[in-house]
């Protein structure tokens, strides 16, 4: 029986079984596996709102009771909160990206709501504070190992504040993720209590703000330097000059720099990179990295050029970048070369490769023979292409669009020279499938992502667009757009008609024979971009009823497909255009994406 396993062995056994769902199946089967599945079902528990109704969220109270059965078989009730380890209170950042505390955009030309500030922050922490109180009143001491604030608004000081519930009842938390309100314009409420966390092995913060935050943040990494193990920091973008590096990983009063000793997980967005090569060599045991991630950095050419350039050794099975060259022209100027090539071919054994490139002027071979160079490892790849738009005919000239890859021309090659289960490439349905036709049955593709940037576009409904087609689409040639066309680029990668024609053929005979998901969209932030989301799955086609279409859109009973895609759900969301928290809302015109580097950045002594 599986209840007479030794505790350790069965808590293995348990940890492989990736579904709540399935352990909650499993506790039915007996008494005995009901009563020791009862803390590892409601060890963790989620807590969410949407974006729109945080000043009226509620939490249950009282808790919920349940009911088990003791080991003589009689039964009795118990508080579900005891057994939790992981608390989280989440919600989505789509619509409001800032000012979240309010919910509203201030106008500070207004004295009368100048003046009401205070008033609504304080009332909208009161309203958070009593809603949660009821929660933490339920937790035993010291229970929590993972607490989680991603609601995109401030901490209320009753529960981070120096005298706080976290500091008082919470302090062996070893993972923590936050998402705060970076533009909030009161700067008064304190998280000072998370200085009492000392043994956090996983620290995210998002929506950082660079000059308010700097202190309590270069104080918390101080404490947990030496235990972290993945750290994740994004600033918010827009009107503010970034935080550099080396304010996080140094004492910022007396500028000795931390030792990371345990760090295998460094992911950064909207951090700049100044002068910070020889303060990341000296604060982290590159060997170790296992996972970079570094998202709309300054300065991120010149940072690893010099990794490249130095002596360290790197073990790296994931590398994310997006960056934008022109924006990095300060940095260097060779088209023949690209620092994030250079500093790929340096080592070896890379499994997940994901690039957003903005404005590229590199060469093919610039960034096609270091992605090569880890073709034997490298089971994932997204490459992304941006730049400004220069049709004049166009509606978004000069502004943002997405582009197809630079090696389009050599696609073909490229996949079959690697065994790649998850790919995620910029290039419209018809061009993409004219490139693959003729090898796609040797692939072993799993996942294709067909990618766009959501905020490029104007909102539509997309199903409704969908036209599923007969059996003749499959053998039916991909449709070449006429020289004189005049259809906008842009518009190619959003053809519903072209999408249908390419779902048809990647799942027919003559496309993917081991592909289980196509993906279309922009999949970042966990649904921003929701209306340009479409999933399609395999249909199982009955020999007699040969007309059928050959995929479907994907539903909830084919949530187990992602169970068969390694990483695939995740490589979804990489390479995100747009930060999580942001001074630019949905309804906000696009004047640009990201802020250049600062006139007192221009130069950089850095030494590796």
């Amino acid at each position: 029986m599986l209840d007479q396993l030794p505790l350790d062995i069965f808590q293995m056994v348990i940890s492989e079984i990736k579904h709540t769902r399935d352990i909650a199946s499993l506790s039915e089967v007996s008494k005995g596996l009901h009563r020791i599945l009862m803390p590892v079902l409601y060890e963790k528990v989620i807590v969410s709102e949407q974006e729109d109704r945080l000043d009226k969220l509620l939490i249950s109270s009282p808790w919920p009771m349940k009911t088990y059965f003791k080991e003589d078989g009689s039964r009795d009730t118990f508080d579900i909160l005891s057994f939790v380890k992981d608390l989280r209170f989440i919600s989505p950042i789509h619509e409001c990206r800032s000012n979240r505390c309010y919910n509203y955009c201030l106008s500070f030309e207004d004295d009368e709501t100048l003046d009401s500030v205070d008033v609504w922050h304080d009332d909208f922490m009161k309203s958070l504070s009593d809603a949660f109180r009821s929660a933490f009143l339920h937790l035993p001491k010291n229970s929590l190992r993972s607490f989680a604030w991603q609601l995109g608004c401030c901490i209320p000081d009753e529960i981070a504040g120096y005298s706080g519930y976290i500091q008082a009842n919470q302090t062996s938390i070893q993972s923590l993720w936050l998402t705060t309100d970076g533009t909030c314009p009161n700067f008064e409420t304190s998280i000072g209590g998370l200085l009492q966390l000392k043994t956090l092995r996983t620290l995210s913060w998002k929506g950082l703000h660079p000059e308010e935050n700097q202190s309590t943040l270069n104080r918390l990494v101080k404490k947990n330097s030496v235990s972290l193990e993945f750290l994740e920091l994004e600033t918010m973008g827009h009107g503010f000059d970034p935080l550099r590096l080396n304010n996080i990983m140094c004492d910022i009063r007396t500028g000795d720099t931390f030792h990371f000793v345990s760090l295998q997980h460094l992911s950064l967005c909207n951090i700049s990179l100044f002068s910070a090569c020889k303060t990341i060599m000296s604060a982290v045991c590159m060997e170790k990295l296992r996972s970079l991630k570094l998202i709309h950095c300054r300065h991120t050419f010149r940072f690893l050029r010099k990794l490249a350039k130095s002596t360290h050794a790197f073990r790296l099975n994931s590398f994310e970048v997006v960056f934008d060259e022109y924006s990095s022209i300060s940095d260097w100027y060779d088209g023949n070369t690209n620092p994030i090539g250079e500093f790929l071919m340096t080592f070896e054994g890379l499994e997940e490769l994901y690039i957003s490139t903005q404005n590229s002027n590199s060469t093919i071979g610039a960034m096609l023979d270091p992605i090569l160079h880890h073709r034997f490892s490298l089971t994932r790849l997204v490459h992304h292409d941006r730049g400004v738009n220069i049709d004049e005919e166009s509606d978004r000239f000069e502004l943002f669009r997405d582009f197809s890859l630079p090696w389009e021309e050599v696609v073909d090659h490229v996949l079959d020279l690697m065994a790649l289960e998850c790919v995620g490439l910029t290039m419209p349905p018809s061009e993409l499938r004219q490139k693959l036709e003729s090898n796609a049955t040797r692939q072993k593709l799993k996942l294709l992502h067909l990618r766009v940037t959501g905020r490029d576009y104007e909102t539509r409904d997309l199903t409704a667009e969908l036209s599923f087609p007969d059996t003749s689409t499959r053998s039916r040639p991909a449709r070449t757009p006429s020289p004189d066309a005049q259809t906008p680029a842009s518009d190619d990668f959003m053809s519903m008609e072209d999408l249908v024609d390419f779902a048809e053929w990647a799942f027919g005979p003559t496309g993917f024979p081991t592909l289980l998901v196509l993906a279309y969209g922009d999949f970042s932030h966990q649904g921003r971009f929701r209306w340009t989301n479409l999933l399609f799955c395999r249909a199982a086609i009955p020999a007699e009823e040969t007309q059928r279409p050959s995929f479907r859109i994907m539903s909830q009973k084919d949530e187990y497909l992602w169970d068969l895609i390694d990483g695939g759900r995740q490589m979804l969301g990489v390479c995100p255009t747009e930060q999580t928290v942001d001074f630019m809302n949905s309804t906000d015109g696009d004047d640009g994406d990201y802020a250049y580097e600062s006139s007192e950045e221009s130069s950089d002594d850095g030494n590796v």
